[in-house]
Parts: structure tokens; sequence; C-alpha cells
């Protein structure tokens, strides 16, 4: 049984953070059920067609007898139109698939070789799969000794089951096209066939080496280029209840000062697993949240007014019950006071980017300004969750103030394209 190894990164192209994560370095993670695996991999083969619209095949040439006529026919420019699959089975760390259809756009062109005049034509063509399976086996992750951070996938077998398989081609305007259209669609159907199943193993393997490879380590804030989210792995695993759980920094750092970080013991606990409710979890703890307002507090200064007030100290976030509460520093008017704001948060979706925010209550008319300056800035800088393949709206967000930490948790209902 051949064993493939996929790297999430060929080279090691990440800032040099200060520290070699373990497992105790989680101020991030993610949790997916059965349902969420099985939606989530089909989200994966939903994004095919886009992520490899046009894969790197090599042209497929065949020689056909028709009659007395031998002919060179090409198959090249293979472009996938479609990919699903109506049914994802997640069991043992192996994904199955069923009744997965594909169809695959190609440019045909052919040639006589033993007759002058030398005729030739062109046109265009589909490949179209059906009711087929896809299996992939005894999937793992293990981190990457290169990469500090990085993690590999491996899986020890790939292997797809073509149920139905049909070849048409059209376009062909020449008199050899139309005489022999039926022998050249059978010639090319049979030969195909006994080809396609090896290409198709050879293309998902480089899709899923693609995605492996994106996986984020880092992510930079949009509109805030200098500052950027560790997201790391530090420990990938299955639990008893067969949950995916992805552990991960999900600390947040200014790029020119990576080693300045708002982190200390006392800050760090682990993160709760729970059995999901919904198909996937997101577990943000407090840590996380007061190192990504320190960060933009000292290298934007991004809460202080100008104008009005300004915060003498990063802010950080205290939680009771379902309220987050703010503790502010400020000096306005020469005076230096302390204040604290008490809100809810709420998540932000930007195209494929979600946030999580806070937006905070006007308790005195004398705090308005900054109230509404804060709930501002907030909104433009969040906390950023991750770039998905699913949309998060319809998403609810609970704060566990006994495990100091909030979850954002729901079903994914809808892939982006």
């Amino acid at each position: 049984m051949l064993a493939l190894c996929i790297a999430s990164s060929s080279t090691c192209n990440m800032p040099k953070f200060p520290l070699n994560l373990s497992s105790q370095d989680s101020s991030y993670m993610i949790s997916m059920n059965n349902n969420g695996l099985q939606n989530y991999v089909k989200c994966i083969i939903q994004q095919f067609p886009k992520k490899m619209m046009n894969p790197y095949i090599n042209s497929q040439e065949y020689i056909l007898n028709l009659d007395d006529l031998v002919v060179d026919f090409m198959i090249q420019n293979f472009q996938f139109l479609k990919f699903e699959a109506a049914q994802v089975n997640i069991q043992s760390k192996s994904i199955n698939t069923s009744n997965t259809n594909i169809t695959i756009k190609f440019f045909w062109q052919l040639r006589v070789l033993n007759h002058y005049p030398y005729s030739s034509d062109t046109g265009h063509g589909e490949i179209v799969i059906s009711n087929s399976s896809l299996n992939i086996a005894d999937i793992s992750f293990n981190p990457d000794e290169e990469c500090v951070g990085n993690m590999q996938t491996w899986f020890s077998n790939l292997n797809m089951d073509i149920k139905q398989f049909n070849v048409t081609i059209s376009d062909g305007q020449s008199l050899i096209f139309k005489k022999y259209y039926t022998d050249i669609v059978t010639q090319v159907n049979e030969m195909v066939q006994d080809e396609i199943s090896q290409i198709m193993q050879q293309i998902i393997y480089t899709y899923v080496l693609l995605i492996s490879k994106t996986q984020q380590n880092f992510a930079y804030y949009p509109n805030y280029p200098e500052m950027l989210k560790d997201d790391r792995f530090t420990a990938n695993l299955f639990d008893e209840l067969n949950q995916l759980i992805v552990m991960k920094s999900g600390y947040t750092f200014n790029v020119q000062n990576i080693s300045d970080q708002f982190i200390n013991q006392q800050m760090l606990q682990p993160l709760p697993i729970y059995k999901n409710q919904k198909q996937i979890e997101y577990t943000v703890s407090r840590a996380a949240l007061n190192n990504y307002l320190y960060s933009f507090h000292k290298y934007n200064d991004t809460y202080s007014n100008p104008l009005l007030f300004s915060v003498l100290e990063a802010p950080t976030v205290d939680f009771f019950y379902d309220n987050i509460i703010m503790n502010l520093k400020i000096q306005r008017q020469g005076i230096v006071e302390e204040i604290q704001l008490t809100g809810i948060p709420l998540l932000r979706n930007e195209k494929e980017i979600t946030y999580l925010l806070f937006q905070f209550q006007i308790d005195t008319e004398k705090n308005t300004e900054i109230v509404n300056w804060i709930n501002a800035q907030l909104q433009e800088a969040s906390y950023l969750i991750q770039n998905t393949i699913f949309s998060l709206i319809g998403f609810s967000i609970r704060i566990d103030e006994e495990n100091d930490c909030v979850r954002v948790i729901g079903d994914i209902t809808e892939c982006f394209n």
C-alpha cells in the first residue's frame, strides 16, 4: 500500500515566532463533530472546480482505426466544471464519498496519419463521471519537524471507483468527424476510461496537497499589514467522540516586534473540550483576546481618540455571566480615570473572513463619546477568527466564564463557491 505524505508547506516561510509551541500554548481551538466534518469535506469538494479549474494534466493521445484510416486523436486543456458528492462518510480516520459526480471539459484535435491530404479537425468535449465513490484511508496529522508549527497530512491509500463514465465530443467540422463520429466516440470512451481513474487519483492527490499547503499557520489582519495572528498548530487529534480537535496558538503579534507578547503563565489554562452540540465550534480564550488588545494598543494606539482622550494602558477584558467587561485606564482633559465598559460579543463576516468583536453599551452620558469611539475601533480592528470556506452566519456566541473563553458555535449550512 502506497503511503503518501503531504506537507503543509514545501518551505518554512513563516515569521520567526519566539516560542516553539506545545499543546499548553493553545489559546484558540476548532472542533468538529462527524456531521461537521462531513459538511466541511463537502465544502472542500465543492471548491474543487475553482481551485483546480485548469489542472496540469498531460495531453492524452490515442491512435484510432477508422476503416483504412489511422487517426491521431489528442485531448488536452482540461478544465473542471463540476465536482460534487451527494454523501460523505467519515469513520476511523477515513473519508468515503458516494454518488460522486464530476464533469471535465477538454479541447480535442485529430489528424489523419496515413492518407494524403493529412486532414485535421478540432473541437471541444466533456468527460462525465457519475455515481462513483472516492476513498481516502487512514488519515493522520503529524508535526513537521522541519517547520515548527506546520502539520503534515498522511494517508495510506487513495482510491476512486468509477461506476459510470461517458465522453462526448462536439464542434468538429471535417468530413471524417461527421462520417466516423460514432466510431470516434466509442473508441475514445474505451481508451479514456482505462486511464481516467489513475488520472483522477493524481488530480485529487494534487488537490489534497494544495489544501494541505494552504492550511494557515499565520494570517495578517486586513487593513493592518503589520499585525498578524499566529495560527500555528499546537495539537491535532480525534477524541473518543470521533471529533476532530485542532489546537492553535491564536495570539496576535506585530511583525516588527514578534517577541513582544502580552502572555504569562497565569493567563494560560487548558481549553475545554466539549461534546459538540453543533457541527463546529471555535473556542477563543480570554488570554488571546487580551493579547490582541495589547498588540493593537501598543503598536497602533488603536483605542485612543486624539481629540477626546488617551488610553494609557492596554485594555483588558473579563467575563461576567453573558457579558464582556472591558477595563480602561484613560486620560481626558488632564484627568486620569479608570472605567469599565459592559457589552456583548458579536461576529462580523467579511467575504470569507469572520471576526469576533465586542459592542459596549453607553452607561452614562459622560462616557457616550468613549463608548462610541471604542465600538467603532473594535468594528474596524476585530479579532480574526479564521478564513473559512463556509459561512458562519447564524452561528451563536457563548461566554464560558468558568473556563475563561468565548465559544462560537453553529452548523455548516452554506459553502462558499
